[in-house]
């Protein structure tokens, strides 16, 4: 990764443009790692998974955990997660967290504010916007945009080695979802903001 940063030549002007960016994620990660001088896992561990109570939320898998571990696709060819967790060393973190349905919702839960923990104090913080584009602003994160013309969906999605997630939360209704996909370039967030629109209408008196 930094051998590749070393020699990089940016394209446009920085915050000129937006894009998600693994890479980005991975450096920061490294940076992380090394200012605490502790391993990435253990700074997640600490500082995320046990004020959340995650406790089904891992790095890597063990015995009965591997046999749970969902196949993902990218062009209809299969991609083992447990056989990327070398890759996903390097891209830490970008990606290679196993986790649960449950404990993906407890996250969710969290950021609508409905979680109580050492971690509340940080949220108005990362649900701030920082940049503002044309259609859209940027929090820490967060993709911040209109729904349903005044509310605010803040939204975050990826995809890594088959695998695809979204997450989305409009806090002035109390609402959340999250799409999970083991399958690369399906287009999750039309489809997750067309539920919550479908949602939205159905709880409207």
């Amino acid at each position: 990764m930094f051998r590749f940063l070393k020699n990089y030549k940016l394209t446009r002007a920085p915050g000129s443009q937006y894009e998600t960016s693994n890479l980005g994620y991975a450096l920061l990660s490294n940076l992380l790692i090394r200012i605490s001088k502790r391993p990435f896992p253990d700074l997640i561990q600490q500082m995320i998974l046990e004020p959340l109570f995650m406790k089904e939320t891992l790095f890597s898998l063990a015995g009965e955990q591997k046999k749970r571990a969902v196949m993902g696709y990218e062009k209809n060819r299969a991609i083992s997660p447990v056989e990327s967790e070398k890759i996903y060393s390097v891209l830490i973190g970008a990606g290679g967290l196993y986790s649960t349905p449950h404990d993906l919702l407890t996250f969710l839960s969290f950021h609508l504010g409905k979680e109580t923990s050492s971690l509340n104090q940080v949220l108005p913080i990362m649900q701030t916007p920082y940049h503002t584009f044309t259609s859209f602003r940027v929090g820490l994160g967060w993709v911040i945009k209109l729904f349903e013309s005044h509310y605010n969906l803040f939204s975050l999605s990826g995809q890594l080695f088959g695998f695809k997630t979204y997450m989305g939360i409009v806090p002035e209704l109390d609402t959340g979802i999250i799409v999970i996909c083991n399958q690369e370039n399906v287009p999750l967030e039309a489809f997750a903001e067309e539920i919550l629109n479908l949602h939205n209408r159905k709880s409207v008196p």
